[in-house]
């Protein structure tokens, strides 16, 4: 089959999809539940210890210590310092970058209303003319629908 037929094919399948059983109200209000309870779930909450990054950290910072110590001490080069250094601040990176992280943004919620508005889309979705489909799939949406999760 052809790029362009796949295309046409794909198209159709997309078509039905969408107007379809996405526009069922019921169906998206069910999605919906299904998603504000996983909002929840432990997956979605990043652990981090942070006193065992804060223990790397100083094991570390005593490395770094040590380094600079023997290049004062003479007993390493300047160029071998540097190195050292160099690999100690790569190395060390991660656990400051783990440290310095903000919490992730609360996920929008979706209320009912939200719902239904997507719903009477999807249903208007199938009385398109073809370019105004295209349009509305490729389009990215012009704002986030639902008000962030309190």
């Amino acid at each position: 089959m052809e790029r362009c037929q796949l295309g046409y094919v794909m198209e159709e399948h997309v078509d039905a999809a969408l107007s379809g059983s996405l526009a069922d109200e019921e169906l998206l209000c069910s999605a919906v539940r299904a998603y504000e309870e996983s909002l929840d779930a432990a997956w979605r909450m990043p652990s981090v210890n942070e006193d065992v990054v804060r223990r790397q950290l100083a094991e570390v910072e005593q490395r770094r210590e040590r380094t600079v110590e023997s290049y004062l001490d003479g007993i390493i080069s300047r160029t071998r310092r540097d190195q050292e250094l160099a690999e100690i601040t790569e190395k060390s990176a991660p656990a400051v970058a783990l440290l310095k992280r903000e919490p992730a943004a609360p996920a929008p919620s979706l209320g009912r209303e939200d719902v239904a508005a997507l719903a009477l889309v999807l249903a208007e979705y199938a009385f398109l003319e073809r370019e105004a489909k295209r349009l509305m799939r490729h389009s990215p949406p012009a704002s986030t629908c639902g008000n962030t999760r309190s």
